[in-house]
């Protein structure tokens, strides 16, 4: 079995990845806070899924402690589920061993 990565940029509101379910998972970086659009970015993101794929969402914790976008930025992981959910995606996991980041799994 030999896995590959395949890095694709993709555009404000479409991530340009393939729309046939052969994406395992998607990591999103840093990037949820500058979204213009994240229900349509992440109900994109979504259709390329396949039935268990998963999308991981690392983004900066509020306040004003550590690296990252100014406090004002930063968007709480509550509004992030929400935004998933009203993209048709559930938090499956979340972990808390970033220090000045959450992580938060979705899928279908």
């Amino acid at each position: 079995l030999q896995e590959i990565v395949i890095p694709v940029l993709g555009e404000y509101t479409d991530p340009k990845l393939p729309p046939d379910a052969r994406t395992d998972a998607v990591l999103i970086v840093d990037a949820f806070h500058e979204m213009e659009n994240p229900v349509l970015m992440l109900r994109n993101v979504a259709r390329t899924l396949k039935p268990q794929g998963r999308i991981g969402i690392i983004d900066y914790r509020e306040g004003d402690g550590g690296p990252g976008p100014e406090a004002i930025e930063r968007v709480p992981p509550g509004v992030v589920v929400s935004e998933a959910a009203a993209a048709g995606l559930k938090l499956v996991d979340q972990h808390k061993f970033l220090r000045y980041q959450y992580f938060l799994i979705f899928g279908k």
